[in-house]
């Protein structure tokens, strides 16, 4: 594994075509999007999280009470459900679907596996540095020849620094062979680059790209916030089932964000004519009657 010298996390404005986005994540692991998501629009997504008290938290889970969270970290769960800006706005951003459109334009559909909402607070120590697609244990199998299967977005909705823990990315490290666990533990931050980022920007990265959060030193009194989104081909389970989404709620979202929490049948490349998550070999929606756009009770 080579390690770049002097390396830098290419950025480019939101208006910059998809494809050109992806090639720099396909070189390099990673890339940036500046101001791609409206500083209205997080602020909204913020209150949503903060006051309706409908947000659900990984720590209060029974099945993870034997996991031992740091007491700064929060990671709110169940975001279709909790925040209408993020199941009509943030779910539905074009720039969102025009990078996946071309991470997947080889496999087909994809749809939304996961989204939590991630703050940490003074004194957070630093994450392990690991690859997010192993969520599904059998990518580590992959090649980095393999056709990449998922991608995550990182969207910091407060500012990202050094001092507050901004996430460290090792550049190049998609392409590396043979990662163990092992290996990947024995890795020093030295090795890495820190993202630093403005509200509404938005870090992608490659299935196989090593990256950590970083450290929020006591010394930075802010609260760092992110949104991280992570989709995968249609062709793998989603970690958030969509089972429990009531219908009303569900059939207030656009068709595309009904197929993103997998209440639509979607097709993937190749031989499939059939299409996954059918109704009786037809489409789910039709099978089902689902509306979508309508006005929610309340």
């Amino acid at each position: 594994m080579k390690i770049p010298d002097n390396p830098q996390i290419q950025r480019f404005p939101a208006t910059t075509p998809a494809p050109t986005l992806w090639k720099a994540v396909a070189d390099d692991g990673v890339a940036i999007v500046t101001n791609a998501i409206p500083i209205d629009t997080i602020q909204r997504f913020h209150a949503d999280i903060d006051n309706t008290g409908h947000a659900t938290y990984l720590e209060d889970y029974k099945a993870f009470k034997d996991k031992e969270f740091p007491v700064q970290a929060k990671h709110a769960s169940n975001l279709v459900r909790t925040s209408p800006v993020f199941r009509h706005e943030i779910l539905n951003t074009p720039l969102i679907h025009e990078i996946c459109t071309a991470a997947f334009q080889h496999l087909g559909d994809y749809w939304l596996t996961s989204s939590i909402f991630r703050s940490t607070n003074p004194g957070n120590p630093a994450q392990d540095f690991h690859r997010d697609a192993l969520f599904h244990p059998l990518l580590q199998y992959q090649s980095p020849s393999a056709p990449h299967l998922t991608v995550s977005l990182i969207i910091p909705t407060t500012p990202f620094t050094k001092a507050n823990g901004a996430t460290r990315v090792i550049l190049g490290s998609h392409k590396w062979e043979n990662m163990t666990p092992q290996n990947i533990d024995a890795l020093s931050k030295d090795d890495s680059v820190h993202a630093e980022m403005n509200a509404g920007d938005i870090m992608i990265l490659h299935q196989r790209t090593i990256h950590a959060g970083g450290e929020h030193l006591p010394e930075a009194k802010d609260t760092r916030r992110l949104l991280l989104l992570l989709f995968t081909s249609c062709q793998l389970a989603q970690l958030e089932s969509a089972l429990a989404l009531p219908r009303p709620l569900v059939e207030s979202l656009t068709p595309l964000a009904q197929k993103m929490v997998g209440w639509r049948t979607v097709k993937p490349a190749g031989v499939n004519v059939v299409g996954l998550n059918t109704y009786h070999t037809g489409t789910l929606e039709d099978g089902l009657g689902l509306r979508s756009n309508q006005t929610m009770a309340g």
